[in-house]
């Protein structure tokens, strides 16, 4: 989402799984790794000190506000590693967006689902035989 805002120009796009917020996705990546908290904050002054740019403007959400391309936002309830209020977020901030909530899938068996491909295929107009 943030290269579609910035350079990236394409006619469609889908975003699968993500994360919304650049800060919670660091928090939840240092938590997992069982790392202590206080690197999340390190994590940030780094990246903004790399970038000359405030890591809150990487925000998913925020991009979504720019763009102004159709994007399918898919995303399952069972998501363990990232919460599907997070997909809610994206698609309520996009101009141009279309949302499918899964249920079973989780994180890892989303894009391997048929129902889900067929939808991405029918969204894309790819032309694809599922």
């Amino acid at each position: 989402m943030n290269s579609l805002k910035r350079v990236l120009q394409l006619k469609k796009a889908v975003l699968v799984g993500s994360g919304d917020i650049v800060h919670d996705i660091f928090e939840e990546f240092i938590d997992k790794l069982g790392l202590k908290p206080n690197l999340v904050e390190k994590m940030k002054q780094k990246f903004e000190k790399r970038f000359k740019d405030k890591l809150s403007n990487y925000d998913v959400f925020e991009a979504a506000k720019h763009i102004e391309i159709p994007v399918f936002v898919i995303h399952d309830k069972q998501d363990k590693d990232v919460p599907v209020k997070c997909a809610e977020h994206i698609y309520k901030h996009l101009k141009n967006g279309k949302i499918l909530i899964t249920d079973g899938l989780g994180h890892r068996k989303i894009l391997g689902d048929k129902n889900v491909v067929q939808q991405i295929t029918e969204f894309g107009n790819l032309g694809l035989r599922t």
